[in-house]
């Protein structure tokens, strides 16, 4: 199986210059966790991606005004990414590896085709995916800060 029959396509975006009410507002509105973030709304190139735990730990514990602080003092960056053709088996192992719960896949341009989240590797029902690399997906890693 490949990244391009996981993902969930044209994910919706924000850019760096975006507040962290408006990316909070977007994930609450599609019901999502992240966000990947881009240069541009027109080239979709990625720049970082956002999650709301980001926004948490990043931003509010920090006392930072979701009003006013933008999406890029608090995005994850650089952001890992996997192109189209990636092999779920690959895709596993660079979320267990790195401690990702979403992934962005991109284009050979780069732009952002669509995103991966754990939830899409366990809803696949793949034999591919043993046991083991599920449970180091799920696993819970420490927040690095900015």
């Amino acid at each position: 199986m490949k990244a391009r029959e996981l993902m969930v396509a044209n994910p919706i975006f924000c850019t760096a210059e975006d507040t962290i009410e408006e990316a909070a507002r977007l994930m609450e509105a599609h019901h999502c966790g992240a966000i990947p973030v881009v240069g541009s709304l027109l080239g979709k190139r990625i720049v970082g991606i956002i999650t709301d735990r980001d926004i948490t730990c990043r931003a509010i514990a920090r006392a930072m005004s979701p009003a006013t602080t933008r999406v890029d003092a608090c995005m994850s960056r650089p952001v890992v990414t996997v192109g189209l053709e990636a092999t779920l088996e690959s895709i596993c192992q660079i979320m267990a590896d790195k401690g990702y719960r979403r992934i962005p896949v991109v284009n050979t341009l780069g732009q952002c085709e669509g995103i991966i989240s754990q939830v899409d590797i366990v809803g696949c029902g793949s034999a591919l995916v043993s046991s083991e690399q599920l449970r180091a997906i799920a696993q819970p890693h420490h927040f690095k800060a900015a």
